[in-house]
């Protein structure tokens, strides 16, 4: 199902976690444009879906779930995976539940100071 979607749209991919969810409800109130939801990139023969992007942009934005990176393993691999993507152009922006939640004005102004310094780097 999830292929036929973002083949439709890629903004159509469904969220993995409440996490992305709430993070598009927030940007979307915030006067921000939704991201693409599970955004595919392939880095150096890695392949990896972004939590949310702009990809025009290069900006991604990943949930950050204390549960998630708590084990070793875990937390190395996604130390790894930002590093790559960093080298690769891509901002990160990372999240977690408890921001979202009790800071969504902060995370649209985040969001916003991004967009603003990518989209100045790219349309110049």
């Amino acid at each position: 199902m999830r292929s036929l979607l973002v083949a439709r749209d890629p903004t159509l991919a469904p969220a993995e976690s409440d996490l992305e969810t709430l993070l598009s409800k927030i940007l979307r109130g915030g006067g921000l444009p939704d991201p693409v939801r599970q955004f595919p990139v392939m880095i150096s023969g890695h392949s990896f879906r972004l939590d949310a992007a702009y990809p025009e942009l290069m900006i991604f934005m990943e949930g950050d779930g204390f549960g998630v990176h708590s084990q070793r393993s875990p937390f190395e691999r996604d130390r790894s995976r930002q590093n790559l993507l960093v080298v690769a152009g891509w901002l990160p922006l990372r999240f977690t539940w408890r921001r979202l939640c009790r800071s969504p004005h902060d995370v649209v102004s985040e969001v916003r100071a991004a967009r603003i310094l990518r989209q100045g780097m790219f349309f110049v």
